[in-house]
C-alpha cells in the first residue's frame, strides 16, 4: 500500500542483535546479492520439512531502518514522509528465514516496542527447536503479550526458514499453485486534482485503493476525479475517517459511482463495523486489530 521507498536514509541502520551459530556464514551467496545489506542464504536441499529435527534453538536477529518514501503517504489520520520498520532473521542449522516486523503506530505499536520485544524473545526458548511448529509457536507469542507486527514478522521469517530447509519455495510448502498475485496501489489523501494526476501514473487496469476521510465534503469529488482518471477497479479507504452516521451514508455520489466496491471506514475495533457491513449497498472489508 506504500508508495514506492528510496534508498535506505544513510546512518539509519540499527543492528540491535546478531547472535549467530557460526556456521551461517559459511552459507551466504554472492555478496552482490543482499536484502538491505544483509547476505541472503543458499537454498538448502536437505529434506523435508516436517521430517527434521534439530535440539538447536531458533536464534532470532533484526535490523530496525528508517525509510525515506518516494512520495508523501496521506491518509485520514496521518501524513508520512518516512517511515521506520524492522528486518527479523531467524535462523537455525546454518540457515536464516527473513521476515518484516511492520509496527502499526495506531494500534499503538512502535519500532522501539518490536525491538524491545525481539530482545526479550532472543533471551529465551520461546521459539523452541522446531521451526514448522508455526501454530505453537504463534500461541506462545502470544500468551507472552508479543505485538502483532512481531508475530507477523517472525511468522514470515519462519515460514521462509521452513522452505529453505525443505529446499521449496513457501508456495510450494503450503501446496499453492504458482501465480502473479495482483497488488492495489494506493491513491495517498489529497486534493481531487492531486488524487486524480496520482490516479493517472498508474500503470494500465491497475487496480487502486483510494484513501478518503479529511472531512471536508470533497469525497466523492475525489472518488469521481480518480474515476476519471483511471479505468482499472477501485476501492476506498476511510482508515477511521467517518464515523458511523457518514459510513450509513457515504458522501452524496459515492454510491451512484461505478468501480468503488470497497470501503473501511470506522477505526479498527469500531462496534458500528457490522451495521455498515450490512446496511451498505457495496461490498465492505472490515478491518480488525492483528
Amino acid at each position: 500500500g506504500h508508495p514506492l521507498l528510496q534508498r535506505p536514509a544513510e546512518q539509519q541502520y540499527d543492528e540491535q542483535h546478531d547472535d549467530w551459530p557460526e556456521q551461517v556464514a559459511h552459507h551466504v551467496v554472492d555478496e552482490g546479492e543482499s536484502v538491505h545489506g544483509h547476505p541472503l542464504v543458499l537454498l538448502s536441499s536437505q529434506t523435508d520439512v516436517t521430517t527434521v529435527t534439530s535440539n538447536e534453538r531458533i536464534r532470532v536477529a533484526w535490523t530496525a531502518c528508517k525509510l525515506e518514501l518516494a512520495e508523501p503517504f496521506v491518509i485520514a489520520r496521518a501524513s508520512l514522509r518516512e517511515v521506520t520498520t524492522v528486518f527479523v532473521r531467524v535462523g537455525q542449522r546454518g540457515l536464516v528465514g527473513y521476515g518484516e516486523a511492520r509496527p502499526a503506530g495506531y494500534l499503538g505499536e512502535s519500532a522501539d516496542q518490536v525491538r524491545r520485544q525481539l530482545a526479550e524473545l532472543a533471551a529465551t526458548d520461546l521459539l523452541g527447536t522446531e521451526p514448522a511448529d508455526l501454530a505453537g509457536i504463534q500461541a506462545r507469542l502470544r500468551a507472552h503479550g508479543a505485538s502483532g507486527a512481531v508475530r507477523a514478522g517472525l511468522d514470515a521469517a519462519l515460514h521462509d526458514l521452513c522452505g529453505r530447509r525443505a529446499g521449496l519455495p513457501v508456495y510450494r510448502l503450503l501446496g499453492l499453485p504458482r501465480g502473479r498475485v495482483r497488488s492495489m496501489r494506493t491513491v495517498s489523501l489529497g486534493s481531487p486534482g492531486q488524487m486524480a494526476s496520482s490516479a493517472a501514473r498508474l500503470p494500465p487496469r491497475a487496480m487502486a485503493k483510494l484513501k478518503l476521510g479529511a472531512r471536508d465534503g470533497l469525497d466523492a469529488d475525489r472518488v469521481r476525479a480518480v474515476r476519471a482518471a483511471m479505468a482499472g477497479p477501485l476501492a476506498v479507504d476511510a482508515n477511521g475517517g467517518w464515523d458511523l452516521n457518514e459510513a450509513l451514508a457515504p458522501p452524496a455520489g459515492a454510491r451512484r459511482l461505478p468501480g468503488a466496491p470497497d470501503r473501511a471506514a470506522a477505526g479498527p475495533g469500531d462496534p458500528g463495523g457490522p451495521a455498515v457491513k450490512a446496511a451498505a449497498a457495496m461490498p465492505v472489508i472490515l478491518a480488525r486489530p492483528a
